[in-house]
Formats: C-alpha cells, sequence, structure tokens
C-alpha cells in the first residue's frame, strides 16, 4: 500500500533556534490513513514514539556545520522543509540527496557545506523530533507537579483532539516508522541512555528532573522507570485504538483513565495483597 505524499509547509521554530518541522494539521491528518495500525505491529510503533525520548548521551553528535545556521532562515527553512517532504514519503535507504535540493533549489555542492551525508542529515532531522516529544512531556509533567500518574491522559489529549486531528508531529513519525519498517531506527537516534552495571534507563534526564519522587511508592529511579513505561503503555493502547476509529475517542479515553487508575491504585484487594506480603 502506497503511503500519500506529505507536504510541507513552514514551520514555526520554538524558542531556543530549534527547527521543528510541523506539517498541517488539516492537510496530514486527511491524506495519511496509518495504514500500519490494522495489525499487532502498531503498539510496537506508538511505544517507539513514547520511548525515542530515551535515546539520551549516547547519541553520535549530528550538528549541522556552522555555515548552516549563517544561512537565511527562508534558505535555511526551505531545505528543511524539502528534507522532510523527502522523509516523509521515503525509506531513509531511498533518501535522494538530489531531490531535495532540487525541491529547496539549492545547489548539491551547498548541502555538502551543511551536512557530511545523508544520514547525518537523518540523524539531526530525529533529534528535532527526538527534542519535540521531550519538551510535550516535561511540560505535562511539570503542569501535574511532577505526577507520572497524569501522564498518559493529559499526553492522549495533547496526542489527539477533540476533532479527531493527530498531533503531527506523531504523525509524522508514525509515518516515518511506517515507511521504514524493518530498519533499526536506533542507528540514527542511538541506544538507550546507560548506567554503570548495563542497566538501560527508558526515563530520560529531563523527565526524570521533574519527576516528584514522593508520589511513588518507591522513591528510586528505576521505579519510576517502571511506572513510566506502564504510563507509556496505557497512552500507547489509547492512541492505537483512536487512530483505529476516531469516533471512539470518548469511549477510549474513558478506558484509559480505568487503567490510569488501575497503575495509580492497583487492581489486587487489600486482603490479596496482604496474603502476597
Amino acid at each position: 500500500q502506497e503511503t500519500p505524499p506529505v507536504t510541507a509547509v513552514p514551520r514555526h521554530p520554538p524558542p531556543g533556534g530549534g527547527l521543528f518541522f510541523c506539517p498541517g494539521v488539516g492537510d496530514f491528518n486527511k491524506s495519511f490513513t496509518f495504514p500500519a495500525l490494522t495489525g499487532p505491529g502498531a503498539f510496537c510503533i506508538i511505544m517507539t514514539a513514547c520511548h525515542i525520548t530515551t535515546t539520551c548521551h549516547k547519541r553520535r553528535e549530528t550538528v549541522p556545520t556552522a555555515t548552516f545556521f549563517r544561512l537565511p532562515e527562508e534558505k535555511r527553512g526551505r531545505l528543511i522543509d524539502a528534507c522532510w517532504a523527502e522523509l516523509a514519503q521515503v525509506r531513509f535507504t531511498d533518501v535522494s540527496i538530489n531531490r531535495i535540493i532540487t525541491a529547496a533549489h539549492i545547489p548539491r555542492g551547498s548541502f555538502y557545506q551543511y551536512f557530511d551525508d545523508k544520514d547525518d542529515l537523518i540523524r539531526y532531522l530525529l533529534e528535532d523530533m527526538r527534542q519535540y516529544f521531550i519538551t510535550l512531556l516535561r511540560d505535562i509533567l511539570v503542569e501535574a507537579k511532577g505526577d507520572l500518574f497524569a501522564l498518559p491522559l493529559t499526553a492522549y489529549d495533547r496526542f489527539i483532539s477533540q476533532r479527531g486531528d493527530t498531533d503531527p508531529m506523531l504523525a509524522l513519525f508514525i509515518q516515518l516508522v511506517t515507511l521504514n519498517k524493518g530498519l533499526d531506527l536506533q542507528n540514527f537516534i542511538g541506544a538507550p541512555q546507560s548506567f554503570p552495571g548495563g542497566r538501560q534507563s527508558f526515563l530520560p534526564d529531563p523527565l526524570w528532573e521533574v519527576v516528584d519522587p514522593a508520589l511513588l511508592r518507591h522513591s528510586g529511579r528505576e521505579y519510576a522507570e517502571q511506572v513510566f513505561h506502564l504510563a507509556c503503555a496505557v497512552l500507547a493502547f489509547a492512541i492505537v485504538e483512536t487512530l483505529r476509529d476516531p469516533s471512539q475517542s470518548p469511549r477510549v479515553r474513558e478506558l484509559a483513565k480505568e487503567r490510569v487508575d488501575l497503575l495509580r491504585y492497583g487492581g489486587a484487594a487489600a486482603g490479596y495483597k496482604e496474603e502476597l506480603t
């Protein structure tokens, strides 16, 4: 099944000078039918989006050259838009620099003044995407005063609007994963952060910094990571079910609320828990 093309539109750079690309919500959702969200792989796709935030510290540095940042804003934006439009239509392995420079109206030699190669470009764009998800989840945790249990429902409301529109960056990420089935994305975004002893962290530092451990049964980071992982699972199932049938969004949200309550309070009766201790 062919994946419909995505029309690039001007981005709105966030404070701090990042280069986030956000396709128009309306246009994107009209053309994209989420073909990958109909099988058992759907959950894995959304969980990958949730956990793209965990690739910290061990990533290869992919900062473009200083020449890139000296470009006029209009020309730099035109190049990034052309890059995202290409990535949204073909597999990473089939990305064409020729198509990108043609769409961006720049000479081929200029491209290599900005990036070493197309892999360097892909890593740079995925890093922007990673920062988008981290910023969104961190803002939610700050608003919730560090309550991890508030994350699934609030993130669901951010990712899925009341009109049924999907957050454009999440939609774009699903598009990329759909196109690149079987490709090891960690080759581009890096491995999860590791601690001494080989243990991997699935709760990135920017989120852990704003978690209130006093709200958890145990205050250690490892315990918070488990809660974060389960919270992401609740969020992932809710997103998948909504994208399959947007009309069921209210029911799906209620089910997600029940699952959050189950995560927060547990599902066993008090007497049963006493028997296990």
